[in-house]
């Protein structure tokens, strides 16, 4: 775990000591000074979060998950605001 002062371990920059955040990235104990976040902000390649044996770390693969789900999420909301469109046009149609 990170404690200040330090190199931050997101973004590299320097971090004075009794600073609750990165200046530069806002990394903070929250969002993960831990060494498994520690690439996370670098853009790398999924190839890059291979071990020896071409297993994806479980950082990556929780990182794959969440976007998965927020997809997933955002597809089922457009889904049910076009199906309470298509009701209420169906029922103001039928009282016109």
């Amino acid at each position: 775990m990170f404690r200040p002062p330090g190199d931050c371990p997101q973004c590299g920059e320097f971090v004075p000591a009794k600073a609750k955040a990165c200046r530069e990235c806002g990394a903070c104990d929250k969002t993960g000074w831990s060494e498994d976040t520690a690439y996370d902000a670098l853009d790398l390649p999924e190839s890059a979060y291979e071990d020896d044996d071409g297993h994806v770390a479980a950082t990556a693969r929780r990182g794959q998950d969440e976007a998965r789900r927020q997809a997933r999420a955002w597809f089922w909301r457009t889904v049910a605001a076009l199906l309470l469109a298509g009701l209420l046009w169906l029922t103001f149609r039928g009282l016109a």
